[in-house]
């Protein structure tokens, strides 16, 4: 497997980790992720789906915390990074796809809702919206 690096526009609200635009979603396997992954690319082919390690979203996550400045430690942003991090240290593996609008984001959800998943969230423009 070859870890992506997400662009670090991604790291762009406040210092933590914000993807405008983009599910991210939580599985017990890789297996089960990378599943999913397949399921978005093929119906959603704009989506760029990607499966990350454990071991990759625990360091990304704790780059992040230790990086975030006020106006993440203000909104959301630091408890969902936190939340990553703890799924993460679980061994969860996890997708990042992004599908922008309502309806891409559904047809996203119902890939992952075929697989048991620990959470799933939704980065809006300036909220991030919790769809498990």
């Amino acid at each position: 497997m070859t870890d992506h690096i997400p662009d670090r526009s991604l790291f762009d609200w406040g210092g933590t980790f914000f993807p405008t635009d983009s599910v991210v979603a939580f599985f017990d396997s890789e297996g089960d992720a990378r599943a999913v992954q397949a399921e978005i690319n093929a119906v959603l082919p704009d989506a760029v789906c990607e499966v990350f390690s454990p071991k990759k979203v625990d360091a990304w996550s704790t780059e992040g915390l230790n990086t975030a400045g006020l106006i993440a430690a203000l909104g959301h942003g630091i408890k969902i990074v936190e939340i990553h991090q703890t799924l993460a240290r679980q061994g969860k593996w996890s997708i990042l796809a992004y599908a922008p609008g309502e309806e891409k984001t559904e047809v996203a959800m119902a890939a992952i809702r075929k697989k048991p998943f620990h959470q799933a969230n939704k980065y809006n423009k300036l909220t991030v919206e919790d769809l498990s």
